[in-house]
């Protein structure tokens, strides 16, 4: 189903964040409920470095649903409001919802694929001992190095049918963690990068990982201590630098169903007469998903890895009220037409082993992995 409206020109947050701003402008919305999530609302799904093509875009209809109700958002693009076409597209999104509603099948089963024809750990590893040097070297503090892992898919696929297969078994498996598939890109992320409502922001920052088993208390490990602090820096010093009103709150521990991190909030004000869009332009991509010095990290991964696509990316939604939840795009897989890739990455310091490193990849590609059924 073609969009009501989606984005085509430069992928850069900035540029997006403005054209977002002139259709919010000049749109005629109906919003008698006014709460996050009704109203003019796109999804967007932005890649880790600004030259890869964005998923940005306002669907024809839009279930929402929170624990103050249900409610249904139709859009479309006319001169002015047409109550005949709003009418029409309500009925199709109604009888789209009551036609899923009658072939919903019993609880998903795993995806079957072929296992992957390689892990990459050799040349993962070997990034790894290169990213240490760089950094022992003095060229930087942090680089988070990546890794994908194509599984390919059995029988005849239907990528669509497949991505809202993965996003179902996702959110059984990892409830606590913000479940999202844009354009073919499907994960259960659970790091916030920027969200907004009534005029505030918030941001979580997740940098120090340990698997269970591993006996390690994050909050007096030197190493994981340092690498969470590069990473809140990352996102505390270029907000400084607009001059907002921060307040900080962490390290705390997070614990998900494989992995414990540790966690600090941030949150602020919005300048008047700025948007979401602004903010992520300036923090974007964070330590936690690049490095530190950012430009630095990033041209280093820019010579060791394959592009990232959308992976480590902004993801999530928007309002025409300058609101949404934009998380980074981890714990996911790109579905595509004969393949699913998945990534992995881990955050790169100067006293870094590879092979511990790899180790903590392979428990982040758990959640993707989780929901496959391997030959």
């Amino acid at each position: 189903m073609n969009p009501a409206w989606s984005y085509q020109g430069n992928p850069a947050l900035g540029k997006a964040g403005a054209a977002w701003f002139l259709v919010s402008k000049h749109a005629k919305v109906d919003d008698p409920l006014q709460h996050p999530g009704t109203g003019l609302i796109a999804f967007a799904s932005f890649g880790f470095s600004p030259e890869t093509p964005a998923v940005f875009e306002v669907p024809r209809f839009l279930f929402g649903r929170d624990d103050r109700g249900s409610w249904l958002t139709v859009a479309y693009q006319a001169h002015a409001p047409t109550p005949e076409l709003a009418a029409s597209l309500r009925a199709e999104a109604l009888a789209w919802r009551d036609a899923a509603k009658a072939s919903r099948q019993p609880p998903r089963t795993p995806i079957p694929v072929h296992a992957p024809k390689q892990t990459g750990r050799t040349a993962y590893e070997e990034n790894v001992a290169a990213a240490v040097a760089a950094i022992q070297a003095g060229e930087a503090q942090k680089i988070v190095m990546a890794r994908r892992v194509e599984y390919s898919l059995k029988g005849e696929p239907d990528p669509q049918e497949i991505s809202s297969r993965l996003a179902e078994l996702l959110g059984e498996k990892y409830p606590s963690c913000w479940i999202f598939s844009i354009g073919g890109l499907v994960g259960a992320t659970p790091e916030m990068l920027l969200e907004a409502r009534d005029n505030r922001a918030h941001a979580r920052v997740l940098a120090g990982t340990a698997s269970p088993g591993e006996n390690i208390n994050l909050l007096e490990s030197r190493k994981n201590l340092h690498e969470h602090e590069v990473a809140v820096a990352s996102v505390t010093e270029p907000l400084d630098a607009l001059e907002v009103e921060l307040q900080t709150a962490g390290p705390y521990l997070l614990n998900l169903p494989n992995l414990t991190h540790l966690a600090t909030d941030v949150s602020l004000v919005i300048p008047p007469h700025k948007t979401l869009f602004y903010l992520l332009e300036a923090i974007h991509p964070t330590a936690a998903v690049g490095g530190l010095p950012r430009r630095a990290a990033v041209e280093f991964i820019k010579s060791h890895e394959p592009s990232r696509g959308r992976y480590a990316g902004p993801v999530g939604w928007v309002d025409a009220r300058g609101g949404g939840q934009l998380a980074l795009a981890l714990r996911c897989a790109q579905v595509e037409k004969r393949s699913l890739v998945a990534w992995a990455g881990a955050g790169i310091m100067a006293d870094s082993d590879p092979e511990t490193e790899f180790a903590e990849t392979e428990a982040k590609l758990a959640p993707i992995r989780d929901c496959l059924e391997i030959d």
